[in-house]
């Protein structure tokens, strides 16, 4: 009975079937990564986009900023390498001794950005290890201790990465929607599952990457605004942009943009936001002129999402608030932009750019159109 349970038609069939499953799984794990390094190439062009409606001054923070971040990171990946036992590269101690560069030239930065530019409080008070402050961060912005974790135990007992401990960074890659918030390359070590030595595709998985697949093509939508002539073109009809305003205003994540933040209910909100914005103020900016384009109008709300994520942290309940209010706003400029875009292609077939005045009203008179 065994022999003919384990017949040579029934093992070619088990086997053909085997490598469908493998195919498909290998298939998938491919797509993945595929999809991986598209992020990834994606990624700097978005900050850029995110970054174009900044004004020069917050520009300037985030540069130092960033220098400074990159700094306490190399620093702290030195302590993890010799705390495992492995022992420093040379590329690492050459990014060190750049690093250190920059620290040098960072120290030459205005009474006004020390406010702006400090890390959280409890970087210090984590570490009872602490080193000498070294760090621009410590130096200059006022808080105690350096501006990286001296210790692994440290690291591993706050929640703070590098990037987290600098506002104005952390504000401009809390903005970042999925999947460029996320690291995709998390996702792929669940895209099987094991049963009986056979791989299988995880269904779930499949609709994952589906649903990544759309996000990350509205992404490219964004990115293909700026290549529109409508998208930064003057409006010469500010109703246009007066209602694409209303629409968004109108959301339900709009709500805590309406009207300025009250610094009374917000200790600090001042010192640390330099250009303050919100959707009442960019309304009297389209009435009077200062907006004339759906561009103007996007980077106007962008900084009202910086402001609030560099305030109140990528990660808070306004953080949240702020990526999903972000979102609805991309999702009706592409669709204003589409819509002036399609009736400028319309109006363009009808009215030929060549005609003068006086062919268009000859024209008219022998169709019979007014």
């Amino acid at each position: 009975d065994n022999k003919e349970c384990h017949s040579p038609i029934l093992d070619e069939k088990w086997r053909r079937e085997r490598l469908l499953r493998l195919s498909d799984s290998i298939t998938m794990q491919e797509a993945s990564v595929d999809m991986g390094r598209e992020i990834e190439k994606m990624m700097e062009p978005s900050l850029m986009r995110l970054a174009k409606g900044l004004p020069r001054y917050e520009l300037k923070i985030i540069v130092r900023e960033a220098k400074e971040c990159e700094s306490a990171l190399l620093k702290e990946i030195k302590i993890l390498e010799e705390a495992l036992g492995m022992k420093k590269t040379s590329s690492t101690q050459k990014e060190s001794s750049t690093s250190s560069k920059d620290e040098g030239s960072n120290k030459e930065v205005s009474s006004d950005a020390k406010k702006s530019m400090s890390a959280p409080e409890a970087v210090g008070s984590t570490n009872n290890a602490q080193a000498t402050p070294s760090s621009t961060a410590a130096s200059i912005y006022g808080f105690t201790g350096p501006s990286y974790f001296t210790t692994v135990d440290a690291m591993l007992q706050s929640g703070l990465t590098p990037p987290d401990r600098y506002f104005s960074v952390s504000a401009l890659f809390g903005r970042l929607q999925e999947p460029l918030k996320l690291s995709y390359a998390d996702s792929i070590s669940d895209s099987k599952t094991k049963s009986n030595d056979n791989e299988t595709v995880d269904p779930k998985h499949e609709t994952k990457r589906k649903e990544t697949k759309k996000l990350l093509d509205k992404q490219k939508v964004l990115l293909a605004l700026e290549s529109n002539p409508i998208y930064a073109q003057k409006q010469t009809d500010p109703t246009t942009l007066t209602a694409t305003w209303k629409r968004i205003s109108n959301h339900r994540t709009a709500t805590v943009f309406r009207r300025p933040v009250n610094a009374r209910e917000a200790p600090g909100y001042t010192d640390r936001i330099r250009f303050p914005i919100d959707l009442s103020l960019i309304r009297k900016m389209l009435t009077t002129g200062m907006i004339v384009s759906f561009a103007e109008l996007h980077q106007r709300i962008g900084l009202i999402c910086h402001n609030c994520v560099k305030f109140n942290g990528r990660e808070s309940d306004y953080g949240i608030v702020t990526r999903d209010f972000e979102g609805h706003v991309d999702e009706i400029m592409i669709a204003a932009v589409a819509s002036a875009t399609e009736s400028a292609a319309a109006s363009s077939k009808e009215v030929p750019p060549s005609a003068s005045a006086g062919e268009i009203i000859s024209n008219s008179v022998a169709t019979g159109t007014k």
